[in-house]
């Protein structure tokens, strides 16, 4: 039978498949499914891990990423039922996956295939991290099922940037410009990758404060380059105006918008959206507001406050999009501690034999804090090892070295 659902998927037969899987024996329905469904994603470029059976956790199907074939980028149920999944049911696979799946595969992102799809009000629990996908998703895996030629997938989006690049396309039905509002890290470049992605064919042009940022999303979508002009926003304010209206595009991404408040670089964007009316605009910023520039929001000023979703940085380490934050508080300044209280002890009354055995406790009090709790054995114990690169906030160029370890 495997064999056979297998050519099925060669020969890009959707229905077949769909026939086939329905008439199989009750007892087999789950696993075929399951085994289909991971071949599928195996001809889409995905590294495969099939779970399956008791004791699953509620996850049939870990997917890896080639580039990252050590982590596990989603977790997958299947459910080959008769009848679109209930609410209730729903539900109770979303449980599962939080309770148990989450923590047992270091993983966030859950997706839920059904032969049958859902019933309508299931849709409400695709908030929580949860990618609800019918047969409408495997026809489009059949269609770019390829073992030979995919060598990784494409872009997929995680469930809350799903929701998000829905919302885009359906603000763009009524309006030509669209934000975005997302907390760093929660996936704005992969979501940038798959709305120019949707305009393959057509000019674009992707506006960023640095070259490493364009960099970065170029690499993402590579095969789009020749259609696409990775532009920084200086470059562009340099332009004049008759060149930047003969550029002629059908797609601008503003990235970091909130630049786009800068006298130079705003200028040259305005001239920009003014000379290309009917082009679609998307925009995305974790921090829209600048506020040391009379708390100008620029989500209203160059999208007259059409916001397609705005994703805070509590909100999504409360959705679990990000991970929780680990402060770790300790004395870094022993140094300015220490000289302080020998400059109490030279200047206090004591005899001199007196300070002679303060200064040797200060001392001891040194050695024994740089062998327990010193800056580098902070760091060794709480960072892992293979993190090699740190970020450290400092208040100026003599408190960076006061905070070098």
């Amino acid at each position: 039978m495997y064999e056979y659902l297998v050519s099925l998927l060669r020969c890009k037969d959707p229905s077949g498949l769909r026939a086939a899987l329905r008439a199989t024996s009750p007892c087999d329905k789950g696993s075929v499914f399951e085994a289909i469904l991971a071949e599928l994603h195996r001809g889409n470029g995905w590294l495969v891990q099939i779970q399956g059976g008791r004791g699953d956790a509620g996850a049939d199907i870990l997917l890896f990423h080639p580039k990252t074939p050590n982590k596990v980028s989603f977790i997958i149920q299947a459910k080959n039922h008769a009848t679109p999944l209930t609410f209730d049911q729903t539900k109770i696979e979303l449980v599962k996956f939080e309770e148990q799946a989450a923590a047992r595969y270091h993983c966030q992102n859950f997706r839920l295939v059904s032969v049958s799809g859902f019933v309508r009000e299931a849709s409400r629990l695709a908030d929580f991290n949860m990618l609800l996908d019918g047969w409408e998703h495997i026809e489009e895996l059949v269609g770019r099922y390829d073992t030979e030629q995919l060598t990784e997938p494409l872009i997929e989006l995680f469930a809350h940037n799903y929701t998000t690049y829905e919302q885009i396309k359906a603000l763009w039905s009524e309006t030509d410009h669209v934000a975005v509002v997302q907390a760093t890290g929660t996936g704005k470049s992969f979501l940038i990758a798959k709305v120019l992605a949707d305009f393959f064919d057509k000019r674009k042009v992707v506006l960023a404060p640095s070259n490493y940022i364009l960099d970065q999303q170029q690499g993402k979508v590579p095969w789009l380059s020749d259609t696409t002009d990775y532009t920084t926003y200086a470059k562009l304010g340099w332009m004049s105006v008759e060149e930047i209206a003969a550029l002629q595009y059908d797609l601008i991404v503003l990235d970091e918008f909130h630049r786009c408040g800068a006298d130079v670089w705003g200028a040259g964007v305005q001239a920009l959206l003014n000379s290309h009316p009917n082009a679609k605009v998307l925009g995305t910023s974790a921090t829209p507001v600048r506020y040391l520039d009379n708390a100008r929001d620029m989500a209203k000023e160059l999208f007259d406050g059409v916001v397609a979703v705005d994703l805070s940085l509590a909100e999504a380490i409360v959705r679990r999009i990000l991970p929780s934050p680990t402060y770790i508080s300790t004395l870094y300044t022993i140094d300015e501690e220490i000289g302080r209280l020998l400059f109490d002890v030279n200047a206090s009354r004591r005899t001199e034999e007196e300070k002679a055995e303060y200064r040797e406790e200060i001392k001891k009090i040194r050695l024994d804090w740089e062998k327990t709790t010193g800056v580098p054995e902070i760091l060794r114990k709480h960072l892992p090892s293979e993190i090699n690169k740190l970020i450290v906030f400092c208040r100026d160029q003599q408190h960076l070295g006061v905070c070098r370890p």
